[in-house]
């Protein structure tokens, strides 16, 4: 909520600091043009991070606000890590 009710300019000065990090929860729930904006400012492997907390549908929805030229490198980022986990996940339940 707070961060919608932010200036443009101090939403943008929140969201490049380095160390800047929002619940995907969160995220999901803040307004469409609010989360595109973000979207702007956010690094790529912030934004991957965003995806591979959220349920499939969410991270698409998502995604489709991803700027095309960023979209290539963090749909590939986004589908190695759900690889990986679902690899993990795998080998932990062939071993238990």
């Amino acid at each position: 909520d707070i961060i919608e009710h932010l200036s443009l300019n101090d939403r943008e000065k929140l969201i490049k600091l380095n160390n800047f990090n929002i619940d995907p929860e969160v995220f999901i729930e803040l307004n469409e043009s609010i989360q595109t904006e973000i979207i702007t400012y956010l690094s790529s492997e912030s934004i991957v991070t965003i995806l591979t907390n959220l349920e499939s549908d969410d991270a698409i929805s998502i995604l489709e606000n991803v700027p095309e030229k960023d979209k290539n490198i963090i749909l590939s980022s986004y589908i190695n890590i759900t690889q990986l986990k679902y690899k993990k996940s795998k080998i932990n339940n062939e071993n238990t």
